[in-house]
């Protein structure tokens, strides 16, 4: 199973509809994964803890609602806030282990309700470089970008022509770019159904 969440105020960005080449990507990239995939339309979804605290209690229950066939893995691609729903989530106690976690765009911030809980194996924490509505959402944290309980990475978006908050999920180059990288990851390829 792939959940896929995404970050603050998704729903007045447009991108998280299936007609959306982002969204799309993000199915494909499920499918490779395995399982069947689905989307936690958190909201309200605004900058504030209590909105991401009820997310992940909305992940909690969505997870312990899906029966796992044996040998199938939890992943999970979140967007920017939408990363640190999963990190909350991790606080409550997940139903299951998550195998492999993918952070896109995620606000460090340093309130131990956002560091991971038992029960995350693998955490991969992918930034855009000069993401400023990154560094915002920690409110302009040190270093916001890395998260130092994660395997971090910086993407080069200057090719884009969208904001690098948006480009590593809706240029299609960019998100390409990070998923490639995190193929080559040692230890990653057996995770990917396929390969």
């Amino acid at each position: 199973m792939t959940i896929l969440i995404p970050g603050t105020n998704w729903e007045a960005s447009g991108g998280w509809i299936p007609a959306s080449n982002g969204y799309r990507g993000l199915l494909q990239y499920g499918e490779q994964l395995g399982g069947p995939t689905q989307l936690l339309a958190w909201s309200p979804s605004r900058n504030r803890h209590a909105d991401r605290l009820a997310a992940a209690h909305s992940l909690v229950d969505l997870i312990a609602a899906h029966t796992f066939a044996p040998g199938e893995q939890l992943h999970i691609i979140a967007h920017s806030h939408g990363g640190n729903v999963v990190l909350a989530a991790s606080r409550l106690g997940l139903p299951r282990p998550v195998d492999l976690f993918i952070a896109l765009n995620k606000p460090t911030l340093r309130s131990a309700a956002y560091r991971p809980g038992p029960g995350i194996a693998r955490f991969f924490n992918i930034s855009a470089a000069r993401d400023w509505i990154q560094r915002l959402g920690a409110r302009f944290v040190l270093g916001s970008c890395f998260d130092p309980h994660a395997i971090n990475h910086v993407v080069d978006t200057r090719t884009s022509l969208l904001r690098p908050h948006a480009a590593l999920i809706w240029d299609d180059d960019c998100r390409d770019l990070w998923w490639q990288w995190l193929q080559r990851q040692r230890g990653v390829e057996t995770l990917f159904t396929g390969f």
